[in-house]
């Protein structure tokens, strides 16, 4: 939970346009490795109620920031769900299912996957 406060908490990026916030959200999750634990933490909370209450709780604070960010560019319905729950997932799994590539090639796949999901 810690590693998800740390983005929703970033003073910095409230007033941030919502497209450059995204691009900021991810900059963050990348540098940092914010999702090191992720993995491990959802295998202990297969068969750990208090760690499954954990990670229910992170998921609707991940859902509920980035759905707030994918709202105030003018998203609805079933195109603010899925664009919320694409960037959730990508952005949680990135790292434990492709590893860490170089800075250049996740910089270029960075600005296509935003570019898509910021597109009307």
């Amino acid at each position: 939970m810690k590693y998800t406060e740390i983005v929703i908490q970033e003073l910095s990026m409230i007033e941030m346009d919502p497209a450059v916030r995204l691009n900021q959200v991810a900059e963050m999750i990348w540098k940092r490795d914010l999702t090191k634990y992720d993995l491990a933490i959802r295998i202990w909370a297969k068969h750990d109620p208090v760690a499954r209450r954990t990670v229910k709780k992170v998921n609707k604070l991940r859902m509920d920031y980035i759905r707030s960010v994918f709202s105030e560019l003018g998203f609805r319905g079933n195109d603010l769900e899925t664009r919320t729950m694409l960037y959730v997932v990508y952005h949680s799994w990135e790292r434990p299912m492709f590893g860490k590539y170089n800075q250049q090639k996740w910089e270029k796949l960075k600005k296509l996957r935003l570019a898509l999901l910021t597109q009307k």
